[in-house]
């Protein structure tokens, strides 16, 4: 990003910069339109503290029918914009790119002490931002901008609670978990949560894809299929799925053969289109090198960050090829080493050979990420609702170290839990909770179960 001028600065409430600086949110509602491309710093009223500075890239007014879908967008509730819109005369959206400040720049005592939510004082020093540091990456600001745009709702509830939930627990598997969901929202990148994977090459598969390193980025979707549990026992070094090779000019990217094949094509470069000769050239070796049965039984998978040109698209499409995004798979791998347990790769399989395919294939994959997440919401609030009623003082004084299924059923649905539950569907988690390859619950002779572990021993390591 380039250099910095900030000769102005725009006063907003301290939570809303809150959220702006965390990347919970790119919106603002200033008083007057903002030009696209103006730079300004962000600063609360009363607070002598330049928090944040942010470049405005577009900014339109809004209208008495956009307010609902706003609310349902954005963080604020469509009591507090029709408040607003009474207030003021006209209403404006403006989407912020921001840069989060860690210290250094204050403002002048007279500035910080006026009244001016949603308006622009002048700074009579300009301040030079060298280099500065987005909090969200330039394609995840692009999708959030473009989800502000078109005010889609938010569809991240139950994550947002699997966030809170888990964030309040300081260990490193909890921190680990709660910044995959924050990245999975688009609160923030998949960068800032590197250094809390096990192995630090996954968090490095988005860049690598979105660059014009095609070796190794096939290299790193080997390593990814091997690390979601998939192999290659065929012996076939044109079809295989060994790290430390390709496939070269005449051998398929990448092959797998257990617990169901997969064959796949990988296409490194954001900036570039993906022409109709990728699917093609599937097509093509996948018939050449494999028997035709076995090729065409198989679930067929094009990893790629460029968009298809639509004879492309179109091709994948009446192949059955599941066109996913470098992304896409990082969160899956991301995922699978922080939870192990959370991926079911035959629960993946039925996903990838239903429709849609080609680049719609990859919304749907990530619909199966957020299932994952939602199964992990369940069980992570089952837990918290046995150990809190166990560590209660009363339960505690009484000499109670466990509780049988029908109380701690009872105690669930009285939790305002994230998902209803039969009581035969709560037994059988009791029971996986409980197992040796999960752990977080004891379970007696009579079936009574008592917290065991806390949450960062879901991630078993391989």
């Amino acid at each position: 990003m380039n250099d910095f001028n900030l000769d102005r600065a725009l006063c907003l409430p301290e939570a809303e910069i809150e959220l702006l600086r965390s990347g919970r949110s790119i919106s603002a509602l200033p008083r007057t339109l903002i030009d696209p491309n103006w730079q300004f710093a962000l600063y609360a009223p009363g607070s002598l503290a330049i928090q944040a500075a942010a470049v405005c890239t577009w900014c339109r007014m809004l209208e008495p029918d956009d307010l609902p879908r706003l609310a349902q967008a954005t963080h604020w509730s469509l009591e507090a914009l029709e408040q607003k819109a009474q207030e003021q005369p006209y209403l404006f959206l403006a989407a912020l790119r921001v840069i989060a400040l860690a210290d250094g720049l204050m403002l002048p005592a007279a500035i910080a002490q006026e009244e001016k939510l949603g308006r622009f004082v002048s700074l009579s020093a300009v301040e030079l931002l060298r280099n500065p540091q987005p909090v969200l990456s330039d394609r995840l600001f692009a999708r959030r901008a473009h989800q502000l745009k078109t005010l889609e709702p938010e569809v991240h509830g139950e994550l947002m609670l699997l966030q809170l939930l888990l964030q309040a627990d300081k260990h490193a598997s909890a921190q680990a978990m709660a910044a995959e969901a924050r990245a999975l929202m688009g609160w923030e990148d998949h960068a800032t949560q590197r250094q809390l994977l096990s192995e630090p090459w996954i968090g490095t598969i988005s860049t690598v894809g979105n660059s014009s390193d095609g070796h190794l980025f096939e290299k790193l979707v080997r390593r990814s299929f091997l690390k979601l549990g998939f192999q290659n026992h065929s012996g076939n070094s044109q079809a295989s799925l060994d790290p430390n090779s390709t496939g070269g000019a005449g051998g398929i990217d990448f092959y797998c053969d257990f617990p169901y094949a997969i064959v796949g094509e990988c296409k490194a470069s954001g900036t570039e289109k993906v022409p109709d000769s990728t699917p093609a050239q599937l097509v093509k070796l996948g018939l050449k090198i494999l028997p035709q049965a076995d090729y065409e039984s198989a679930i067929k998978i094009i990893l790629a960050a460029g968009t298809l040109t639509p004879a492309a698209d179109q091709t994948a499409q009446g192949n059955r090829m599941n066109v996913l995004r470098p992304e896409t798979l990082q969160r899956l791998v991301a995922l699978k080493d922080l939870y192990p347990g959370a991926v079911d790769l035959l629960k993946l399989k039925p996903c990838l050979e239903q429709a849609p395919f080609g680049e719609a294939a990859d919304a749907k994959i990530n619909l199966y990420i957020e299932d994952c997440n939602h199964q992990l919401v369940i069980r992570a609030h089952t837990i918290v609702v046995i150990k809190n009623h166990l560590e209660d003082p009363n339960v505690h004084s009484a000499g109670i170290h466990d509780v049988d299924d029908i109380t701690a059923f009872s105690l669930y649905c009285a939790s305002s839990p994230p998902q209803g539950l039969t009581l035969d569907e709560f037994k059988a988690l009791l029971i996986e909770l409980s197992s040796p390859l999960t752990g977080y619950l004891g379970r007696t002779a009579t079936n009574r179960y008592y917290f065991l572990r806390r949450l960062e021993h879901l991630a078993l390591r391989d």
